[in-house]
C-alpha cells in the first residue's frame, strides 16, 4: 500500500539536501541538534536520511530547521530551486532564482 501523507520522507529528504547543500555533516547536525536540546546520534540522521527511519517527531524536525536555520515550513515541502533547495544560507541570496534566506 502507497503512503498517504509521505511528510516524513519529504522532510527527512530536504533536511538532508539543505544539510549537504550547506556543507554540513550528520555529525554536526547531531550535535548541533542535541545543542539544541533534542539528543541524537550521527548514526540516527544517517539511517533516517537512507530510509531506514519510519518516523520523526516534530521536536525532531524543529531542532533539525533550528541547526540549519530555517523555517520548519521550509522543510515540509518540495523545494522549487534544485540549487539553494529554497533555503539559502542566512545573509545570501540564491544566485540561480535569486531566493533571499528567511529570516528567523
Amino acid at each position: 500500500m502507497p503512503e498517504r501523507y509521505p511528510v516524513t520522507r519529504l522532510a527527512v529528504a530536504r533536511i538532508r539536501d539543505i544539510r549537504r547543500q550547506r556543507g554540513v555533516t550528520a555529525e554536526a547536525l547531531a550535535k548541533g541538534m542535541t545543542a539544541a536540546g533534542y539528543q541524537i546520534e550521527r548514526t540516527w540522521i544517517v539511517k533516517a536520511e537512507n530510509g531506514g527511519r519510519a518516523q520523526i517527531s516534530v521536536d525532531w524536525l524543529m531542532a533539525a530547521a533550528e541547526v540549519l536555520d530555517v523555517p520548519v515550513t521550509a522543510l515540509l515541502a518540495k523545494p522549487n530551486c534544485t540549487a539553494c533547495c529554497d533555503a539559502p544560507p542566512p545573509g545570501f541570496a540564491c544566485t540561480t532564482c535569486g531566493a533571499e534566506a528567511a529570516r528567523t
